[in-house]
């Protein structure tokens, strides 16, 4: 059985400028998940990087800047390539791709345009390379986490949506970049699918060999399931600054496994519980 539970139900949409961003808090959900898996071990490391800060809502600024260990923006560059990346991955994440152009970029970078043109031929090709490198980034640093979670594939597959959560809490969340580059591309784009359905294929392979362990009768069926969430989850909370969509949807994949009648269960109500 699932119980939600709301406090202050009242949600601000936040406003994003050019070098910073509008935070809201006060939306503070919790969950009291019962007869499920026996996730203790794996649900106090996560909550300690995932707590939110309690409180009435209010507002704050706060510049974006630093560096996370989930993108390339402000990491060190050295060269002009890197320059130009760094420069128009901060530039196309915070303002949009198609909003971008290639004058900000080398303004931003203190570089020449002949310098843009001589490493890309052109700002498709410059989209392209961002999106590369800020995919790699993100899925080592998905990985990493991943990989530090013990207990069974049901557990690690529950975990996902502890670890999307870590990555929605962070100031400098900003959605996903190629869900956010074809949304603004036109209908026909197939260059920037396919570097989606790349990108995508590496978290893919890991849900399907997950699911595989676990026995399930139909392994594909079950990613996309998983994808539906996952990118369901990502829009909602970059949408509506509500890091809580990944618990929803763990609760709903949490759900999922349980049907599945194959998976161990918690043999009693209090062997799970997650705070968050």
């Amino acid at each position: 059985m699932l119980q939600f539970i709301q406090k202050g139900c009242e949600v601000e949409l936040s406003r994003t400028h050019y070098g910073q961003r509008r935070i809201f808090r006060g939306f503070e959900p919790t969950e009291d998940h019962t007869d499920l898996f026996d996730f203790e071990s794996v649900a106090y490391p996560i909550r300690s990087a995932v707590e939110p800060k309690a409180g009435p809502m209010e507002s704050e600024t706060q510049p974006f800047e630093g560096s996370a260990p989930w993108s390339c923006i402000a990491q060190p560059a050295d060269g002009a390539r890197d320059k130009l990346l760094s420069a128009a991955t901060e530039l196309f994440c915070q303002n949009g791709f198609a909003a971008t152009g290639v004058d900000t970029i080398v303004q931003h970078a203190a570089t020449a345009k002949s310098t843009l043109y001589a490493h890309f031929k052109s700002k498709e090709n410059l989209i392209d390379a961002v999106l590369a490198r800020e995919g790699k980034a993100w899925r080592d640093w998905f990985f990493a986490r991943l990989k530090t979670i013990p207990g069974t594939p049901a557990v690690k597959l529950a975990a996902v949506f502890d670890v999307l959560q870590e990555w929605f809490q962070d100031p400098r969340f900003y959605g996903c970049p190629f869900i956010n580059a074809i949304s603004e591309a036109s209908s026909d784009n197939d260059r920037l699918r396919a570097a989606a359905a790349e990108h995508k294929s590496h978290v893919n392979v890991w849900i399907k060999a997950q699911a595989l362990e676990l026995g399930h009768p139909d392994p594909d069926q079950f990613v996309r399931e998983m994808t539906i969430l996952i990118d369901g989850a990502i829009v909602a909370a970059q949408i509506s600054r509500n890091s809580d969509f990944a618990q929803t949807a763990k609760s709903m994949i949490v759900t999922r496994l349980r049907n599945l009648g194959s998976i161990p269960l918690a043999s009693t109500t209090d062997q799970f519980s997650v705070s968050h």
